[in-house]
């Protein structure tokens, strides 16, 4: 994979990495050594075709300060965002 050239992961990188995040590797995440401060994570509006049941949730993954992490994690559910799969978090290091 690419280096992302801005702050966030263009979404072909996103679309080629949320597959091993669905098969449980996403404790093999390792973010760049300049932005291991930060909470890296998986967020998930779920949206699902009525017709047909499929699935047609909106991911990708997005970087947070600490107190900017704690403000989301305050007000996820209102902003939408049912999933969150923390990738990396710093204080875990």
């Amino acid at each position: 994979m690419n280096e992302p050239t801005t702050d966030k992961f263009v979404e072909a990188e996103v679309n080629d990495f949320i597959p091993d995040v669905k098969k449980g590797l996403k404790n093999d995440f390792t973010p760049q050594a300049n932005e291991r401060n930060c909470y890296h994570v998986e967020l998930v509006k779920s949206k699902f075709d009525t017709k047909t049941g499929k699935d047609n949730s909106i991911r990708h993954i997005q970087k947070f300060e600490k107190e900017e992490w704690s403000n989301f994690e305050k007000n996820k559910e209102r902003l939408g965002f049912d999933t969150v799969n923390i990738l990396w978090n710093p204080n875990n290091q």
